[in-house]
């Protein structure tokens, strides 16, 4: 049964296919196709954009030790070190999750409205304000401030810092180079993050005697930070004459 989602999920990727084939080229790329052919872009990247792929390399960076803080750091936290019911965690996810699917695209609309890089430096404000508080709420072991807690970071902030990565990301670099330039250090970036940021956190709190989690919160404060200083280095003027 568990596995019906999953089969269901194709229909989606039959939509994006739709959608994508559906939506016309940007006037740059058409114009890039029709006259340039660039046979090394990571080499061309690194001589003539290594800022472009530091601002990706670092929004990555922030945001993944967010998110993955926020979404798997926590309910290993509350199942160890709280004693939550896994209910109570797997409830949390899913009311974070429901709220997601709304914010995504209102932040989206957001970044229409006044640009990605405004809603980027906002995301990433909040997020590190919020960290502290945050950390209290899970702190307390019970279900109403979890679901607060989790609802607000996983259901809003991260979609937030999410939402407007699309065009953000990708108008750090060139048409030519665009591709790789976002795929390459924003993945990694993300493999790093994502991967050390939940550990270190879950291994912080179990050295300590007393499980304090002000160390947890020192780095989503940081990492929070991290995103909204990376972003106001945006670039886009050089590349795109789209404020978003």
């Amino acid at each position: 049964g568990w596995r019906i989602p999953f089969l269901l999920s194709f229909l989606l990727v039959i939509v994006g296919l739709w959608v994508r084939r559906s939506l016309p080229e940007t006037p740059e790329y058409q114009q890039f196709e029709e006259h340039h052919q660039h046979k090394r872009p990571f080499h061309e990247l690194w001589k003539t954009n290594t800022k472009g792929l530091a601002v990706v390399f670092f929004v990555a960076i922030g945001y993944n030790a967010l998110s993955y803080i926020f979404k798997t750091f926590s309910l290993a936290y509350l199942t160890q070190f709280k004693s939550v019911s896994p209910s109570v965690t797997s409830l949390s996810v899913t009311l974070a999750s429901l709220v997601a699917i709304f914010s995504v695209p209102l932040f989206g609309y957001l970044c229409d409205r006044f640009s990605s890089k405004k809603v980027l430096i906002v995301g990433g404000v909040l997020s590190a304000l919020f960290a502290y508080p945050f950390m209290q709420l899970l702190g307390t072991g019970q279900s109403v401030p979890i679901y607060v807690a989790l609802i607000i970071g996983t259901g809003l902030l991260a979609p937030m810092m999410f939402a407007p990565q699309g065009s953000f990301l990708s108008r750090q670099f060139a048409v030519q180079s665009r591709s790789t330039g976002v795929g390459s250090a924003r993945e990694i970036g993300t493999a790093i993050a994502g991967g050390i940021a939940p550990l270190w956190a879950l291994s912080m709190v179990a050295r300590s005697a007393s499980h304090d989690t002000k160390g947890v919160a020192l780095i989503l404060t940081c990492s929070g930070i991290l995103v909204a200083f990376a972003a106001c280095f945006d670039q886009g003027y050089r590349f795109n004459r789209h404020k978003n």
